[in-house]
């Protein structure tokens, strides 16, 4: 049975999604930094945090590191607007 207190109620096994997203995305990030977003309570912010890290790693002009920040944060905040959605009971 589905619950509305379950955010993740919607998605069914979690296993298998687990499974399913450390396939796809272990070749792109690693095993480590995979491992990290498996285990983060908040996939979506930790996915932000790692793009930051990455981008602080490497060498680029202002410019396009200004560019990548900015696109960095219109993800977490439309990852914030898909929560508040979420979270939002519908009337019966």
């Amino acid at each position: 049975r589905r619950s509305a207190s379950n955010p993740k109620s919607h998605i069914g096994k979690y296993e298998h999604v687990d499974a399913k997203l450390a396939a796809e995305i272990k070749p792109l990030i690693g095993e480590k930094a995979t491992e990290e977003v498996l285990k983060a309570p908040h996939r979506p912010v930790e996915v932000c945090r790692l793009l930051t890290r990455c981008l602080a790693e490497e060498s680029l002009t202002p410019q396009i590191r200004a560019r990548i920040d900015e696109n960095i944060a219109f993800y977490s905040d439309f990852g914030g607007m898909c929560d508040r959605i979420q979270k939002t009971p519908m009337p019966l």
